[in-house]
């Protein structure tokens, strides 16, 4: 499991779970290996009690260096889960500007075309003011359309000219600190 180089969310929980249980025998193996003086198992003669000791002490050591790498191990996965979510968040967040992009495109539409389409229906209303006897030419049509389409996409082209006004600073900032150092 641990070969593998591209780790997805999934198999590092379950690598630092086995981890952890790991860590779980190695700190109980060490906790038994410390305490060998306190068992009450049959001792070697004294000469062959220090090689025993000499043995004992390495097998701790060997085994308390484990413990540190499966530590270790459990902090790189914390690590590797962190920039996997990190990054989630990141496409996630990619996708939710473009999304936004989107709609923006959708709400341009709408301010060009609602407008144009109240126009068109209050002209095809069949009331006597707009009768086709009084003969409503397509020019009136126009010059009401225009007008009313205009004021809708007021809001718009205040968007618009905030947004000009930010990339222009954003791409200047000399000019503007200029300003700033003459008030």
């Amino acid at each position: 499991m641990l070969e593998r180089s591209d780790f997805n969310l999934s198999s590092l929980l379950q690598t630092k779970k086995s981890l952890t249980q790991r860590t779980a025998n190695l700190e109980a193996n060490v906790q038994y290996i410390a305490d060998y003086d306190r068992r009450k198992w049959q001792k070697a003669s004294s000469d062959d009690q220090i090689h025993v000791l000499e043995i004992v002490y390495e097998l701790q050591k060997d085994f308390e260096g484990l413990l540190d790498f499966a530590i270790t191990l459990i902090k790189r996965c914390n690590e590797a889960m962190s920039l996997i979510q990190a990054v989630t968040t990141l496409r996630q967040t990619d996708r939710a500007v473009e999304e936004s992009r989107s709609l923006k495109n959708l709400t341009l539409l709408a301010f060009f075309f609602v407008p144009l389409g109240f126009t068109t229906s209050v002209f095809g209303m069949n009331f006597k003011e707009f009768s086709s006897q009084n003969s409503v030419t397509i020019g009136f049509w126009l010059a009401v359309a225009i007008p009313v389409t205009l004021i809708a996409m007021s809001p718009f082209y205040a968007d618009i000219k905030a947004s000009a006004e930010r990339i222009w600073e954003n791409s200047f900032p000399r000019s503007r600190k200029r300003v700033e150092d003459d008030v």
